[in-house]
Formats: structure tokens, sequence, C-alpha cells
């Protein structure tokens, strides 16, 4: 062997120590730096099976849920068709009842409507009737109290003066009366409205009281204390035209109102009362229930002692 043949060996024994030597450092810095990865990959594994059968696990619930339901609502639509089934029975029934009945149905509506006609009919008949009968046994009740009333008085009349009352001999009104200057005076105790009143007193030829004088104000009041009398004074033809019973001038005479009055309290008093507590007058309506006082002349004595 030359010795430029054995420097060629030389030299590429050493060109293959060093290649050796680079791959083995290559494999250890490859080992070195695999360790990590093959870890890694290992915890990525695990959660994504751990994640795969968790939705496994959902999805299954899911499933069995909507098959539940779905089992529920085939149950309740098999419910409801039963119900509709039902229900179209019952409605063939009723129509075929219908149909069946429908003419009597027909005739029995026409005789309703006709006896309805006459019920109206009749009904405005009684109405009409009733209606008149009323209004006349109203009057004839009126008419029968006021005769009551009238015979009530004569009687109380004629038991005083059979008794030998005082009054038919000191007073020359007759028994029950009360007399003052030229005219006599009946206080009636029994309450009645002011149209009744008048017509009361003009059964004994009378009129409601008339007060012409302070003196007449006077002697009504002191008769009786505490109470309300009608008297013959009244606006019922025009408002705020005050006229006496008698025709005497309302303007001429003097007046003895309460304080405030007249005020024709809801366009409803045209009749005047005396407070005979207060001594004054106050307006009422004519429809309010008081005492009154009936007034007449002495000159009319016979024909009051004669009712």
């Amino acid at each position: 062997m030359t010795k430029e043949s054995f420097s060629i060996l030389h030299h590429g024994a050493d060109e293959y120590s060093r290649n050796n030597s680079r791959e083995k450092g290559s494999r250890a810095d490859g080992n070195v730096a695999g360790n990590k990865p093959p870890f890694s990959s290992n915890r990525r594994c695990w959660f994504l099976t751990i994640f795969v059968l968790l939705l496994f696990i959902v999805s299954l619930a899911l499933l069995i849920i909507s098959f539940q339901n779905i089992f529920r609502m085939k149950r309740e639509q098999k419910r409801l068709n039963e119900k509709v089934i039902k229900y179209n029975l019952l409605v063939k029934k009723l129509q075929d009842a219908i149909e069946k009945d429908r003419g009597n149905v027909y005739g029995k509506l026409s005789d309703f409507e006709s006896n309805m006609a006459d019920l109206i009919k009749n009904s405005s008949h009684f109405k009409n009737s009733t209606q008149m009968t009323v209004e006349q046994s109203q009057k004839e009740i009126a008419d029968l109290l006021m005769k009551s009333i009238g015979a009530w008085t004569a009687l109380q009349s004629t038991c005083a003066n059979t008794t030998g009352s005082s009054g038919s001999s000191d007073s020359p009104c007759g028994a029950k009366w009360l007399a003052l200057n030229d005219s006599c005076y009946y206080f009636v105790l029994k309450p009645m409205d002011w149209f009744s009143s008048k017509k009361f007193c003009a059964n004994y030829k009378a009129t409601l009281v008339v007060i012409n004088s302070e003196e007449e104000q006077e002697f009504i009041t002191e008769q009786h204390n505490s109470k309300l009398f009608w008297i013959g004074l009244s606006d019922t033809e025009e408002e705020g035209n005050y006229k006496w019973e008698d025709g005497t001038n309302f303007t001429t005479t003097t007046t003895f109102w309460r304080t405030g009055q007249p005020d024709d309290y809801n366009d409803n008093e045209d009749c005047i009362a005396l407070d005979t507590e207060k001594g004054t007058w106050n307006d009422a309506p004519c429809n309010d229930k008081y005492f009154f006082i009936c007034e007449n002349t002495t000159l009319l004595l016979d024909d009051i002692n004669m009712q």
C-alpha cells in the first residue's frame, strides 16, 4: 500500500467517524426533543374520547325524550279523535231529531206568536182598565175620606152641643169654632194636603184662613204651639204671584215670612203653611200633609151649625 493510498483510507475513516457521530447526535437530540409531543397527543385523545361520550349520552337522552313526547302526542291525538267521533255522532242525532220535529216546532212557534199577540193585546186592555179603576177608586176613597171627616166633625159638634158645651153659649160661632172680631176659626187637627184642606173648608162654606192683620196672626199662633197649619195663601196659578183664597189683595196685607222665605225650593213649593211655634210663614209642597184652619164670618153661623 502506498503512502497515498493509506492517506486516502485514513481520510475516509475519519470522514465516516465524523458522519457517524453527527447521526448519533441527531438521534439523541431527536429523542430528547420528542419526549413531550407523545405526552400531549395522549391528553388530546382522552379529552376527545370523553367529549364524544358525553355528546352520545346527551343525544341519547334527547332521543328518549323525543320518543316520549311523540308517544304522548299520539295518545292525545287518539283521544281527541275519539271525542270528535262522539261529537259527530251527537250532532248527527240532533240533526235527525231537528229534521224530524221541524214541522212540529214551526207549528208551535206559530201558536206561540199568536198567543203572545193575544196576551199583549189583553195586557194593554187590562192596563187601561186597571188604570181607570185605580183612578176611580182613588177618587172615591178621597170623597169617602172627606165625608168621613165631615161626619166625624159634625158628630163632635153634635156631642158637644148635647153635653152642654160652653162653646155654643160663650162663642158666637158655635162648638169647635173660635171667634175673633167678625170671623170664626176652626182648627182641624187632621193632616191633609193643601187642596184637600181647601175642599174640606168649602164643605163648611168657609175658606182656608186669610190673615189680614198682626192681631189675627197672634190670635191664631196662641191657639196651638209647635204645629204647622195650612193657610189660604198660594201661588199655584203663577209663580211669585201670591193670592188669598177669599180674594183679598195680598199686597195690602201684613206678611210674616220666615227669614229667607219664600224660596220655592226645587221649584215645588207653592202653598203656604203657618208655623205656630215661631209665628212665621213658610212655602211648602202642596202635597205635604199638615193641619189646617178654616175661616168664615159669623154671618154664616146658622149655615155652619147646620153642617
